[in-house]
């Protein structure tokens, strides 16, 4: 999504999946990867391990990151007022941060031990502490299943053109068709040519 509005291809580059985020810095600054993609606070201690690099791009809509909370059911039904003052609450803390960021590094790190203070402090500048789905968030999000969706659409027709399958199983008996597998409104339905 990002190198296709760049001008560029998913062939012009070579994905290196570094599972660990804290290992993104060491790799820029011994030179293993060209770039790195992440969040905070990984972005800010991969820049500070690697002092040559410099930022890119920021933002965007290209990351949806969302603060999820989920519950059971039966906790939701017999607790209402239990959940509803949990989402109170983080909404409360959410906003405090946003208002007093210096503050809470400082209790973040009581917290967390071993926390670079200097790199948290920088971080997080960069994180919105909004636990409600922005306008952005919800654009990135989308992006990203759209993306998902236009890639499950090339495997679809791959596998009609005699590809090796990639699902095992009973799908691999009889393969499932696009509605089947990505059940979606019918005014966000895709054509597939």
């Amino acid at each position: 999504m990002v190198l296709a509005r760049r001008g560029m291809k998913y062939e012009d580059v070579t994905i290196e999946n570094i599972m660990a985020p804290p290992a993104l810095g060491p790799a820029l600054a011994e030179g293993r990867v060209d770039a790195v993609v992440s969040w905070e606070p990984y972005n800010v201690m991969a820049m500070s391990r690697a002092p040559d690099s410099y930022e890119v791009l920021r933002g965007g809509g290209h990351l949806s990151y969302m603060m999820i909370a989920t519950v059971h059911d039966p906790m939701l039904q017999d607790n209402p007022g239990l959940i509803q003052s949990f989402v109170n609450g983080l909404a409360a803390a959410s906003h405090y941060t946003r208002q007093h960021r210096a503050e809470a590094v400082e209790i973040f790190a009581k917290w967390v031990p071993g926390v670079n203070l200097e790199v948290a402090r920088k971080a997080i500048q960069h994180i919105s502490f909004d636990p409600r789905m922005s306008r952005e968030s919800l654009r990135a999000f989308e992006n990203a299943q759209n993306d998902l969706l236009r890639r499950a659409d090339a495997l679809h027709r791959s596998r009609a053109e005699g590809a090796p399958r990639v699902f095992l199983g009973p799908a691999a008996h009889r393969p499932m068709t696009r509605e089947e597998r990505i059940p979606r409104p019918a005014a966000h339905r895709a054509g597939v040519g």
